[in-house]
């Protein structure tokens, strides 16, 4: 019986002595990944607030300019009609409102160029590329 103990006692310590070798032997892999999903959602939150505020520029931008156009163009083609005829009034208070509209929509599109989690993305093919090597 004694020696039925031992045998099992030897058994459990190489068992937990292989448990502790790979154990260690992953710990780096283990703090990689925890770096990267820290700088991950890092990143995200970045980029979700960019993305946000992308997102209410555009809306803004779509919202002033509907303001702007009821409010502001029936003055300023009245304005205009004491100088000029009503085609031509019409023409420039138009063409001055889509200047405006493409700036701004231009403005919030330009919060979308740069790709979202570009720096991550960077980090683990570098990560992947060096583990590779």
């Amino acid at each position: 019986m004694a020696k039925k103990n031992k045998k099992t006692s030897e058994q459990n310590t190489s068992e937990t002595s292989q448990t502790d070798f790979f154990s260690r032997l992953l710990k780096p892999f283990k703090i990689l990944v925890e770096i990267h999903l820290k700088l991950a959602l890092r990143e995200l939150k970045k980029d979700t607030q960019r993305f946000f505020s992308g997102i209410l520029s555009f809306i803004l931008g779509c919202f002033f300019f509907i303001v702007f156009y009821l409010l502001i163009n029936a003055l300023a083609v009245i304005l205009l009609h004491e100088i000029l005829e009503l085609m031509f009034c019409i023409l420039i208070v138009a063409g001055f409102n889509l200047l405006l509209t493409l700036i701004l929509i231009a403005s919030g599109k330009s919060k979308f160029k740069k790709p979202f989690l570009g720096d991550t993305k960077k980090v683990i093919e570098d990560t992947l590329d060096e583990m590779k090597d």
